[in-house]
């Protein structure tokens, strides 16, 4: 049967510079996830991105002439399916900070993270980069061992030229493509992400990609404490894996899902109730909704059995000590 040819149109929306905050996030979020910015209001430049998709893929070719850009996880969020995201070919080196690891990207380096990584970036003099968003099942289903970390490609990767000039060559030529097999195009580009992922000694034991799991997990369960929304389901969805295999490895290492998030949420309430200081300024019943409990009482019950006396009873022994 021979494959369907797809027109896809190279579409380009921009930003005028000096708009408020909220404008400029709800446009950067348009294209992959939620963005909020730093930096004092109407201070970000001029932003023009064109795009284009093929297949489930999306390609984006941002130009910024100021920005301070931040993905923040630590509330989840609606958007829709998880991904993975390559950056690359930046006209000139910008700060990144990924998971509170700062660095340079370069023009000749390419950076590699997905929708759960806590992501920021800052442009003060102008730069134009490329993006290839990677719906997430598609490089989990070829790459089952993949240890879910950001990657930073450099001159190390002994792939990384050969992949770059690909990239480079689809980003560049992606605007004056007419009728093109967008399926192929698709999976050329996940050959090539795989064989820099395999480059950078990115596969793992399936005992370590275990813990590698667990340890997601528990990171995404820390970032979302507060979040009425956090449950096993968002959590295994974060963390790209099963319910069924989330499950089972907490199973492992006698416990379960929502133990540990209630038990979490505990000991976070319990240090604020010991903070005579700060944590007096708040009720228990504000403390309890802080702490994503359905109601007080809930609390109380919840806090008493793990603890052995009442949060009222915790906060009037410290302030008394």
């Amino acid at each position: 049967m021979a494959a369907t040819l797809q027109s896809c149109e190279w579409t380009v929306r921009s930003l005028q510079g000096r708009r408020p905050h909220s404008e400029v996030e709800a446009f950067l979020s348009g294209f992959n996830g939620s963005w909020k910015l730093g930096g004092e209001p109407d201070t970000t430049g001029e932003i023009v991105v064109g795009s284009r998709s093929f297949n489930t893929m999306l390609l984006t070719r941002m130009h910024f002439a100021s920005v301070h850009g931040m993905r923040d996880r630590s509330q989840p969020t609606r958007e829709g399916a998880a991904f993975y995201s390559l950056t690359f070919n930046p006209s000139s080196a910008f700060d990144l900070v990924c998971n509170n690891t700062a660095f340079h990207l370069r023009p000749s380096e390419m950076f590699f993270w997905s929708s759960t990584d806590d992501v920021s970036f800052r442009i003060q003099q102008g730069a134009e980069f490329a993006n290839l968003l990677f719906p997430r099942h598609l490089i989990d289903a070829h790459l089952p061992r993949f240890r879910g970390r950001f990657c930073v490609f450099d001159q190390v990767n002994p792939a990384r030229e050969f992949a770059g000039t690909y990239f480079r060559s689809l980003a560049d030529n992606a605007r004056t493509f007419g009728k093109i097999n967008s399926s192929q195009i698709e999976s050329a580009s996940i050959a090539m992400l795989l064989n820099l992922l395999h480059a950078n000694d990115c596969i793992v034991a399936d005992g370590d990609r275990d813990e590698q799991i667990l340890r997601d997990a528990h990171a995404v369960i820390e970032k979302n404490l507060k979040s009425a929304f956090l449950n096993p389901q968002m959590v295994a969805s974060e963390v790209g894996v099963s319910l069924r295999k989330l499950h089972y490895l907490f199973r492992r290492t006698d416990e379960t899902v929502m133990g540990r998030i209630r038990a979490r949420r505990l000991e976070c309430a319990r240090t604020e109730l010991a903070d005579t200081e700060f944590g007096g300024r708040r009720s228990i019943t504000e403390i309890a909704y802080r702490w994503a409990f359905a109601d007080p009482a809930q609390f109380c019950r919840a806090f008493k059995q793990a603890y052995g006396v009442s949060p009222g009873s915790l906060r009037m022994r410290q302030r008394n000590s």
